[in-house]
């Protein structure tokens, strides 16, 4: 009778594996995923931050194609109770922000006409169409991928015939402004108690008889309220002063559309939605400082800007402050260095 095999492992199988070779295989493959998702993090933000900066970039080839069209800078509009009015030029007679003024310099020349030659409710749903209308060009793929957030502040702004007959609930938001100058406040409504209230019609901000506040000490930037600014003006020249820049928004409140410098349009007239200062340094969004008028972004370690001659550079959020803010003054004369 023939004695039963034993069983064993036969000659050229593979070894199976036991449970605590399998949890040891699991435990390093893991620890490799842990280190290699930092660098997967930073190679995606490098992507995202070089792809923020070309969008700026794009922005002030934009505003410089203005200038080169009109000899002056697009103004900053009236006061943040307005919005872009089709019908009028991109001076000191439009209420409407900078970026409206582009529109027709980045390829939106349909954006811009919204609303034009049309009358009563046809012309109000298409100023409350464009005012919701986001544009890619102004979102820093580090912060935000949705253009489109609650309008909180003015929602019946005046236009052509009295102020806007539907109330806006969503509009446009950019990550990027321009520089108003080294001056606490980047907006009029700021530097008054009670706060100015701009012109109610188109009438009287056209009048000569107006009065537009001056504020103590004045704008020192280049895009501000009822600005047009010559580079002529730019006296410490075009290579050293602040064009535009990322803003830095308020990120550390339970409510995050709470922010007073995001929460109107990127089309409403002067206000720090789209206009920034350089009186205190630029800070990253996760620090919440509740800055409402300073420059800033959600990028770990840098923020950009591009100057006004149109180079693009990537800043230290530990910029020297003295140094931001001569950056930020067109005419101060110092012979500031760009920080490295």
């Amino acid at each position: 009778m023939a004695l039963p095999i034993p069983f064993h492992r036969r000659r050229g199988a593979p070894a199976a594996f036991t449970l605590i070779e399998l949890l040891i295989v699991i435990g390093i493959i893991g620890l490799l995923l842990q280190m290699l998702l930092p660098a997967v993090q930073a190679a995606r933000e490098a992507a995202r931050r070089a792809a923020c900066g070309n969008r700026l970039r794009q922005l002030g080839v934009g505003v410089l194609s203005h200038e080169s069209a009109t000899r002056r800078l697009p103004s900053g509009g009236w006061h943040f109770t307005w919005i872009g009015e089709p019908e009028r030029s991109t001076g000191l007679k439009q209420p409407g922000s900078w970026v409206f003024s582009i529109l027709d310099y980045i390829e939106e020349p349909a954006l811009r006409s919204m609303g034009l030659g049309l009358t009563g409710t046809d012309r109000t749903l298409a100023l409350v169409a464009r005012v919701k209308t986001p544009l890619p060009l102004l979102l820093c793929p580090s912060r935000r991928a949705e253009g489109v957030g609650p309008y909180t502040k003015w929602q019946t702004p005046f236009t052509l015939g009295g102020p806007l007959t539907q109330p806006l609930e969503m509009g446009a938001k950019s990550d990027y402004a321009a520089n108003a100058g080294d001056t606490f406040d980047a907006e009029f409504s700021r530097s008054y108690r009670p706060p100015w209230g701009g012109p109610t019609s188109l009438e009287e901000g056209d009048s000569d008889e107006f009065a537009w506040p001056t504020i103590q000490p004045p704008f020192t930037g280049v895009i501000y309220g009822h600005s047009q600014t010559t580079f002529p003006q730019i006296s410490d020249g075009l290579t050293k002063t602040y064009l535009l820049g990322e803003k830095y928004i308020f990120s550390g409140q339970s409510d995050p559309t709470a922010d007073a410098g995001d929460n109107e349009s990127v089309y409403t007239g002067s206000d720090n939605d789209t206009c920034r200062s350089t009186f205190l340094t630029p800070d990253n969004d996760q620090n919440y400082a509740n800055t409402t008028n300073s420059f800033g972004s959600a990028h770990p370690s840098v923020w950009q800007a591009v100057m006004c001659d149109g180079s693009t550079h990537s800043y230290s959020y530990d910029i020297d402050a003295q140094t931001h803010r001569d950056l930020g003054n067109r005419a101060d004369g110092k012979a500031t260095e760009l920080p490295k």
